[in-house]
């Protein structure tokens, strides 16, 4: 065999068993290593290894004081006492807010004479659209229910806004909370059947007798709702005499005639009050002016045929 490739084999053959006594070298001392770090993380039990955590406890335990130069315990002080003051100004400024706004209620709420104004013109309102809801009767009597309907706008002028009434700025509203909450579910009750008459004349198939009734339950309710008012107006201490009312009413009905409306009156005989039923008006002796206004109210009063 030529020298060359003896020298490549015994090459060869050394590096691999130096390899092989090297993986062993290295196996015995991992072990010989993983052997004395177990010996060594083995806690010693001993009288000096005690009484050093002993020691180190104690420090650990002892409470700091300031004079020393604990630095994270100043700062966590500092910061604590920035909290402190933090949370007491947005609870000043909390308590400012809410009595801010409830000084700004209190100046919104209605005062006594307010109140009476706007009950007295509830009662106005009731007064003037009866007058409208006869001249609309009358007229769809005469002219044909299953012919033609009243313009919405007359209906939907009967309803009384939650706006209109403001119970609940009254400033009174804690003693008479009771009687003013049924006059709200009262008038909400009065819109809905205003709501239900509308949709009841636009109907061509709707009985005449239907919508008759309906008509008739407005103006009732006009009148109950007129009383109710008055009793609230005696409870809150308001004057709601015969005579106050009625010269109320008589300036109001004048306030809507003029030379014209009255050559406009409509020639037609407005029938007689049901003798079973108590109308306000005629209790206030206001028959006549009733009838007449609603003479004039009837060429104003504006139909819709159906198609």
């Amino acid at each position: 065999m030529p020298k060359t490739y003896l020298t490549i084999i015994c090459f060869f053959v050394n590096g691999f068993l130096f390899s092989q006594d090297t993986l062993t070298k290295d196996s015995t001392h991992t072990r010989e290593t993983k052997r004395l770090t177990e010996q060594e993380s083995k806690p010693k039990i001993d009288l000096d290894s005690i009484a050093s955590l002993s020691r180190q406890i104690e420090l650990n335990t002892q409470p700091s004081y300031f004079n020393e130069r604990n630095w994270d315990e100043w700062v966590i002080l500092i910061l604590s006492l920035i909290a402190a003051v933090g949370t007491f100004l947005t609870w000043q400024g909390t308590q400012l807010t809410a009595k801010s706004v409830e000084e700004e209620n209190r100046k919104k709420l209605i005062k006594s004479d307010i109140q009476e104004k706007i009950l007295i013109d509830l009662i106005r309102h009731f007064f003037r659209n009866k007058i409208v809801l006869c001249a609309m009767e009358l007229k769809l009597r005469k002219e044909g229910f299953g012919k033609f309907y009243p313009s919405e706008e007359h209906l939907l002028k009967l309803k009384v806004l939650p706006e209109d009434q403001r119970f609940d700025r009254f400033d009174n509203i804690p003693q008479h909370y009771n009687e003013l909450h049924k006059l709200e579910l009262m008038f909400r009750n009065f819109n809905i059947e205003a709501d239900v008459c509308l949709v009841h004349l636009m109907d061509p198939k709707m009985p005449e007798a239907t919508k008759l009734k309906d008509l008739d339950t407005l103006e009732f309710k006009m009148e109950f709702l007129t009383r109710k008012i008055l009793d609230l107006m005696k409870s809150l201490g308001f004057d709601h005499s015969t005579k106050r009312i009625k010269e109320f009413l008589l300036k109001e009905s004048n306030s809507y005639k003029d030379d014209k409306s009255e050559k406009e009156r409509a020639n037609i005989e407005v029938p007689p009050r049901r003798e079973e039923r108590r109308y306000y008006d005629d209790e206030l002796g206001l028959t006549e002016i009733v009838d007449n206004d609603i003479k004039i109210e009837y060429p104003i009063i504006k139909l819709i045929g159906f198609h």
